[in-house]
């Protein structure tokens, strides 16, 4: 198996500090796989040791009060654009990293579509971090293409009693707990996953995805829907 894996957390020193997030499962992987160590803050100029950033209202922002989120895109856009080429089986990232975040939530649908739809992302505890987001013209796509998909509205009862996508089964997310719903028995069926704005699709694709099922693709809410 080909693994990506951020730097620090195979013992590099490219901490902000100069420092490593040395993680024994993590060595444990790369002694028994192929495996690609890439620090995308480095990869975006910014100097090993550096002052420590937050995002902070979608802005990457150093301590000392310095814009620093043209560094942390380009690092990201490079550390996609590697997983691109190398078609990784698994990437590993580094829990609260800002260049992280930015590879999870602004590119991972990209490098999925780009890459392989079995590509997985961990964080360093281990946590397999996402399913596959696609736009709404896609999910119209699949609807048309491929008469094998579950519609899964998340919304209440009430608001899918309101109005639904023609189809759709009601499984609120408020519903979905750690137990394998018994609308959903297959754990490979190809699942559509949608509720009003987007938000509650998120969550329940996600807890979907950390039981098991291998096919969930989350396409936002039925406001924008036409």
């Amino acid at each position: 198996m080909k693994i990506m894996i951020s730097a620090c957390l195979a013992g590099e020193n490219c901490k902000y500090n100069g420092g490593n997030n040395r993680n024994e499962k993590i060595l444990q992987l790369m002694a028994e796989n192929e495996v690609i160590t890439v620090c995308p803050e480095q990869m975006g100029g910014l100097p090993t040791p550096r002052v420590p950033s937050e995002i902070r209202d979608g802005v990457v922002t150093a301590r000392d009060g310095r814009i620093v989120d043209a560094e942390f895109r380009d690092g990201a856009a490079k550390y996609l654009e590697i997983a691109r080429c190398e078609q990784p089986d698994l990437i590993v990232l580094q829990s609260r990293s800002p260049s992280c975040g930015l590879i999870l939530f602004t590119a991972f649908a990209l490098l999925l579509t780009a890459c392989s739809s079995s590509g997985q992302v961990m964080d360093g505890g281990d946590k397999v971090c996402s399913y596959t987001q696609i736009s709404q013209e896609e999910a119209k796509q699949m609807m048309e293409q491929d008469g094998t998909q579950i519609i899964v509205d998340v919304r209440t009862q009430e608001e899918y009693d309101s109005g639904h996508i023609p189809g759709a089964i009601c499984i609120p997310n408020e519903s979905i707990e750690t137990e394998q719903p018994e609308e959903l028995p297959d754990l490979d069926q190809i699942i559509l996953i949608y509720c009003r704005s987007g938000n509650r699709s998120k969550q329940a694709a996600q807890k979907l995805f950390d039981m098991g099922y291998t096919n969930i693709y989350e396409f936002g809410g039925i406001n924008d829907w036409t």
